[in-house]
């Protein structure tokens, strides 16, 4: 990689961590949202 270039080394991993990354937290409030209207406690 030449001196002083910018950007990333390997952009579409990036891409592809930030796809997982959004995919789970969706995953993670539609779980919470689904079990919330289930579970009724009280």
């Amino acid at each position: 990689m030449a001196e002083g270039k910018g950007g990333f080394e390997a952009p579409g991993t990036f891409v592809l961590a930030i796809v997982f990354l959004i995919f789970f937290i969706l995953f993670y409030f539609l779980n919470w949202k689904w079990l919330a209207g289930i579970w009724h406690v009280g």
